[in-house]
């Protein structure tokens, strides 16, 4: 049925019916799972997201400085991904099309920044979030951390899918003062403002701790989503984490911004923690990454790539990503495989055997990929910001600017984005201009643009 055909409830209301009626079956094969083991209940699933943690800002991703014992130890148990890209070199974007799956153009926030309650602009309520579908099969949904979807009542979360909310709608605020650009605060318990005490990283982990324990044992699994405001400006850290880099000869907001990685890397750890003492490591996929690319004020925070955020080069969505499920996802790996965060509401629709919404979504289930099994189902990747359009297809990457001019890079070879060969090859360029602009063409369809 169109979309224009069906409420939003009445997709919801049929979704979890299906779901709930044994959608889940064939989850219990051994197939499914990438045959690492048998699962016979549906898996818990946690989201961790950085905002504004750049490629090359975790040791594990290269970084000299950084210290992050517990990310490199989730990459030791998981898989890291190389080639993991979001939709938007900024936070709105990429939130939207992580919570909907469909391209940030395609919901009316493609390059909408939130500035505050006179922005009267959200995430369209014709949207089905990740949430809304979870929800609806049974999930208790979470968000614990920086919402930036809508500032208006009727966007927050809880009107969104999500059964519990703490948090802050907007982004960048005081992580001790908790005030916004504006002087105000917006942070919320549910629809209820709040003014707790205490740095703004640590109260997300605590309360996303609190939801973990509240919900580990109930009779239905959870889904939380754990969007920090770390490392996005203001630099802001407490001292101990700071002079962890004193012995470094980098100015002083370099050292906060370093700590700050810290600071997030032990709440990260935090949480894994907190899944193994409560026993449900085994059933609990965790998936963490950046929002965007790093500030470009941070020397080497996109490294080795081009750019940073809010450009359309490399630095500016392509982005760290780890996968930890113990006995699933396989350990010790790094994949070289591109998808994108559109792709996380069809993988755990199918990881969940729950019916996916019955609108057109950019992204796939990758979820072969995740447990090993399989490849990304992508040939080709697309990007739309501020009229600017990209395409990936296996290692090339075509860049067209506001002003139509075209570029096109080799990834594989040059991976800085470094040397144009657009004139040197006219037949990849050709390809990919012709499906660039079949792209730009349909961008606002709800349905699969035609060949």
């Amino acid at each position: 049925m169109p979309r224009s055909e069906m409420s939003r409830r009445d997709f919801l209301r049929t979704a979890g019916a299906a779901a709930l009626a044994g959608g889940t079956a064939a989850l219990g094969s051994d197939e499914s799972a990438g045959g690492a083991t048998e699962q016979t209940q549906r898996p818990n699933i946690v989201v961790i997201l950085a905002d504004d943690l750049g490629y090359g800002d975790l040791p594990c991703y290269g970084n000299p400085h950084t210290i992050a014992p517990r990310l490199d130890q989730m990459a030791q148990e998981g898989v890291r991904f190389t080639d993991f890209y979001v939709t938007s070199p900024y936070c709105t974007p990429t939130r939207a099309g992580f919570l909907t799956g469909r391209q940030p153009e395609r919901v009316g926030l493609n390059y909408l920044v939130m500035r505050g309650p006179t922005f009267t602009h959200g995430l369209d309520l014709k949207e089905i979030t990740v949430a809304d579908v979870l929800g609806e099969a049974g999930y208790t949904c979470g968000i614990m951390g920086k919402w930036h979807v809508g500032f208006l009542e009727q966007f927050w979360p809880r009107r969104r899918g999500f059964h519990e909310f703490w948090g802050t709608l907007s982004g960048g605020c005081d992580y001790y003062e908790h005030t916004y650009k504006d002087g105000n605060k917006y942070l919320y318990r549910n629809e209820d403002r709040i003014d707790p005490e205490g740095y703004l990283t640590d109260l997300v982990t605590h309360e996303a701790l609190k939801f973990l324990r509240h919900h580990h044992d109930d009779d239905q699994p959870f889904f939380l989503y754990v969007p920090y405001t770390t490392v996005h400006t203001p630099w802001q850290v407490p001292e101990h984490y700071e002079k962890l880099y004193e012995h470094l000869e980098v100015p002083d907001y370099m050292r906060r911004y370093y700590g700050m990685v810290t600071s997030l890397d032990e709440s990260v750890g935090q949480i894994l923690d907190q899944i193994e003492e409560l026993g449900i490591g085994d059933n609990t996929l965790v998936f963490f990454f950046s929002d965007n690319g790093g500030h470009r004020k941070i020397e080497g925070s996109n490294t080795p790539l081009r750019g940073h955020k809010g450009t359309m080069w490399e630095g500016g969505y392509r982005e760290p990503a780890i996968a930890r499920w113990p006995g699933v996802v396989p350990a010790g790996q790094v994949s070289t495989e591109m998808f994108t965060s559109l792709d996380l509401f069809p993988t755990f629709c199918e990881l969940t055997g729950t019916p996916p919404p019955d609108v057109y979504q950019d992204g796939k289930s990758v979820w072969a990929l995740l447990n090993g099994s399989g490849p990304s189902p992508h040939e080709e990747l697309y990007w739309c910001f501020n009229d600017q359009y990209n395409i990936r297809r296996d290692n090339w990457k075509l860049m067209c600017t506001q002003k139509d001019e075209y570029m096109l890079y080799d990834l594989e070879a040059d991976i800085g984005e470094t040397t144009d060969c657009y004139q040197k090859q006219p037949e990849i360029a050709a390809e990919l201009k012709a499906r660039l602009d079949h792209f730009e063409a349909h961008i606002h369809d709800d349905r699969p643009p035609e060949e």
